[in-house]
């Protein structure tokens, strides 16, 4: 997750702390997400993904949608 909050053209170069932090809390506010009812379709999510693999846009729908789409898109991201 830290390396997919950045645009995969860009380098790490001594970030990697400070990442894998704010990357640890993605992943409990997506699991918590997932533990949410509904959220709806997860199309959108997965369409955010696909565009230039926008892992952090799609993540940041699916903890706002909650429900399925967080549950897709952890298993997609291999997180479940």
């Amino acid at each position: 997750m830290a390396a997919t909050s950045l645009p995969y053209r860009i380098s790490l170069d001594g970030r990697a702390v400070p990442l894998l932090e704010r990357a640890a809390d993605r992943v409990d506010r997506l699991y918590a997400a997932a533990g949410r009812p509904g959220g709806g379709d997860a199309g959108e999510v997965l369409g955010i993904l696909a565009r230039d693999l926008d892992v952090s846009g799609a993540v940041d729908l699916a903890v706002t949608r909650g429900g399925a789409p967080a549950r897709v898109l952890a298993s997609v991201l291999g997180l479940v």
